[in-house]
């Protein structure tokens, strides 16, 4: 089925409640292992259902196709660059893709928190180990490249592979950083300004 712009807007407005509400939840929930929804966001997602069904004017349907698109887009915004997610976590979340409407129309937002958790988990892995490689500094003097734009590329499948992404890529910021002089000379000094270059805000 093919959505007109309008309903894709519609998309983007369940989309930005579901990630909104995701990081409120996490923010409220900052010390705690794991997220969850509680009756408040229940009750958003039931008003902004509600106010699409009975009151937009092209009465879009919430269905399958549009759970889907709803989907692509959560995990775009997620990780528009696939450089957090693995492979493994894509499959063991897809069961979400045709059931998120169904999800919303209940109001019950667990699966989605579950994804937003696991992101959540990935961006302090990956957080993690780039300050490792911060502190180890990099060799320079190899000649290798660096893809920036992995929208269209594979979700990275190992631990390894995923390691080998990010030594790239802080290598890639710090060199950056370093050149335009907006760098310590010791790199673990000032991991501040690399992590915001690499992590999510």
């Amino acid at each position: 089925m093919q959505y007109s712009t309008k309903s894709f807007w519609l998309t983007a407005g369940f989309l930005g409640a579901l990630i909104a509400l995701s990081a409120s939840a996490a923010r409220s929930e900052a010390q705690a292992e794991t997220i969850s929804p509680d009756a408040a966001h229940s009750r958003i997602v039931k008003l902004l259902h509600y106010f699409v069904k009975n009151r937009h004017y092209s009465k879009p349907r919430l269905d399958d196709d549009l759970s889907s698109i709803i989907f692509d887009r959560y995990l775009e915004h997620l990780d528009p660059n696939r450089s957090f997610f693995y492979a493994a976590d894509i499959e063991e979340f897809e069961h979400i893709r045709w059931r998120l409407d169904n999800h919303i129309r209940r109001a019950r937002l667990t699966s989605v928190y579950q994804l937003f958790d696991r992101f959540r988990a990935r961006t302090q892995d990956r957080a993690n180990y780039a300050l490792k490689l911060l502190d180890n500094g990099f060799r320079f003097d190899i000649d290798e490249r660096y893809r920036f734009d992995r929208r269209d590329s594979a979700w990275v499948s190992t631990p390894a592979a995923m390691d080998e992404l990010w030594r790239q890529r802080v290598k890639n910021d710090y060199l950056s950083l370093k050149l335009s002089g907006k760098v310590c000379t010791v790199a673990a000094a000032c991991p501040r300004a690399i992590a915001s270059r690499l992590l999510p805000s």
